[in-house]
């Protein structure tokens, strides 16, 4: 096959010349031209159809996107869960232990963030939450621990506490002389008793009222007893300490310890007193206190009121 010659007629030279088609000029404007057309195409392609590895990679970010709230919801969660941990932690602490200590101090708050197409800024503030919850979960165990701490401690003191009766006194009947001005039977003079008087036959049990030690035990002979006869003194800790008068015998030794409701003696009529009957007496802070109000534990409301009235309609005291 034989190419097909082109001439072009020149009028300068009123001559015909070759045409050629492929000077280097015109094959790259042809280019150009081209490759901007490819371009346009491939834009408009684009802007409507995704290749397998876009897709994949906008589900993998919307993925993302959703894990990262889930788990911003979680931590909101988690942090509202702690915060009532700490409200009842405070609670425990003024209602139980008696405390008005805040136990928030310290305590970082978590806020809810939106996305907003931020993702950088979004995965920072996930971080940061996470900081915090952990910083305020550690925070919150240590204050765990030593609220267990408390609780042991304080289950030891409310069973060292002074808070049942000394005697077997169920139907109150034995209740004699309370707290307050009385007659002295003996010196005939008005002085102020410091104790309660249970009345009951000789021999009849005298119990603990709290967890202690035996700190002091004398008998009538011994002039440390001071008129209580055969006496003992527990010391229960926590600045309290109970007295036992006028017993008959003892069935404990000094040093040893005692547990709420052992039996430590009986009663009997020893020293300064006019017939058989227990002198009781509650001390705190080195100071005598009245013991009725550390009866709680074996008495209703209305046993407590009547015991009350009892005591106190009784003029004499028995010692």
């Amino acid at each position: 096959m034989k190419w097909i010659k082109f001439y072009v007629f020149k009028g300068d030279s009123l001559s015909y010349e070759k045409f050629n088609f492929f000077t280097l000029k015109r094959i790259l404007i042809f280019l150009g031209i081209q490759l901007l057309l490819s371009l346009v195409l491939v834009l408009f392609i684009s802007s409507f159809y995704s290749t397998p590895k876009e897709k994949k990679l906008k589900k993998d970010v919307k993925y993302l996107i959703s894990e990262f709230n889930t788990v911003n919801q979680q931590i909101i969660k988690i942090e509202s869960i702690l915060d009532h941990v700490k409200e009842n932690d405070s609670i425990i602490y003024e209602s139980i232990f008696e405390s008005t200590e805040s136990r928030k101090k310290g305590f970082e708050t978590l806020y809810e963030d939106e996305i907003n197409n931020d993702y950088d800024a979004f995965v920072e503030s996930i971080h940061t939450k996470i900081s915090i919850l952990d910083k305020n979960l550690s925070k919150e165990l240590y204050l765990l621990n030593d609220l267990v701490g408390e609780a042991t401690r304080h289950q030891d003191m409310l069973t060292r506490i002074p808070a049942i009766q000394p005697i077997d006194n169920k139907d109150l009947k034995r209740t004699a002389s309370g707290w307050g001005w009385r007659i002295h039977p003996i010196y005939k003079i008005r002085k102020f008793h410091y104790g309660l008087d249970f009345t009951a036959p000789v021999g009849t049990p005298i119990y603990s009222t709290g967890d202690g030690i035996i700190e002091f035990i004398a008998s009538s002979t011994d002039k440390a007893s001071q008129g209580y006869g055969n006496i003992i003194i527990i010391n229960h800790g926590y600045s309290y300490k109970t007295l036992y008068g006028h017993m008959s015998k003892f069935n404990v030794k000094k040093g040893q310890t005692v547990k709420r409701g052992q039996i430590i003696g009986f009663v009997g009529s020893t020293g300064l007193s006019t017939g058989p009957h227990l002198h009781y007496e509650v001390i705190k802070d080195n100071e005598k206190v009245n013991p009725i109000n550390y009866l709680f534990n074996s008495l209703t409301p209305e046993e407590y009121q009547t015991i009350i009235e009892i005591s106190n309609n009784i003029k004499k005291s028995y010692d």
